[in-house]
């Protein structure tokens, strides 16, 4: 196989691949957005010795697995703090939100089981509050 030099369309990063390449699916080595390997050109896929200081080799073709997801702090948060009604809900409401426009973050359960836990100890404080001043 020979190699070819070409660039990223995101970020315009010049990339030297194998030819082997070609037609697959990669994230750019630099801006990480995903890009298809173009069929290489005449005049790129000559001999490309001279100017490789500014290119970036791409790792050999392997099965690309997901990066591991990390699990959301305020998930966390809200779990942890949940017998106090107002910061277990905030937390659990922001990390429902951080995690639904994240891919990368789980702990949607966590933020949901502390979210309930709250609401559930707000209105047993409520409730206590008006049986006792009902007095």
């Amino acid at each position: 196989m020979s190699n070819f030099k070409f660039n990223c369309p995101s970020c315009g990063q010049k990339i030297l691949g194998d030819t082997s390449y070609v037609g697959n699916e990669i994230p750019c080595p630099t801006c990480r957005k995903p890009m298809t390997v173009p069929k290489p050109s005449a005049a790129t896929a000559a001999p490309v010795a001279q100017s490789l200081a500014a290119t970036i080799p791409l790792p050999a073709l392997q099965e690309t697995r997901p990066e591991p997801r990390k699990l959301c702090r305020l998930a966390v948060a809200s779990l942890i703090c949940c017998p106090i009604p107002g910061v277990g809900i905030i937390c659990g409401h922001l990390a429902a939100s951080r995690i639904r426009h994240d891919p990368s973050l789980k702990g949607a359960t966590l933020s949901t089981v502390g979210l309930v836990i709250s609401y559930f100890v707000l209105a047993a404080v409520v409730v206590f509050f008006v049986i006792k001043h009902t007095d």
